[in-house]
């Protein structure tokens, strides 16, 4: 089972992933033989997929802000399930 996979980058930062599968069996005896290819996993950063969180504490004169990129995810495999989510 072969996989194959793929970084981009930016600037020196990964921004995105990719990984690929590929299945090959051959039955020679009955003459059946199946293969299948997909696209496994699918990882991107995407600069409009920024998240902010501000906490403000009055009585302590304290502010908090911290911000960070979302990394979006997706999986998907030849059985039909089909995977969505944030890393």
């Amino acid at each position: 089972m072969p996989f194959c996979s793929i970084l981009e980058k930016s600037n020196g930062v990964v921004v995105g992933a990719e990984l690929t599968c590929s299945i090959r069996e051959e039955n020679t005896a009955k003459r059946e033989s199946y293969s299948a290819d997909w696209h496994s996993v699918d990882m991107k950063t995407q600069p409009q997929d920024r998240q902010t969180m501000s906490m403000k504490d009055d009585s302590r004169r304290e502010t908090l802000s911290r911000q960070w990129q979302c990394r979006s995810l997706i999986q998907t495999c030849p059985s039909g399930v089909f995977r969505v989510g944030t890393v």
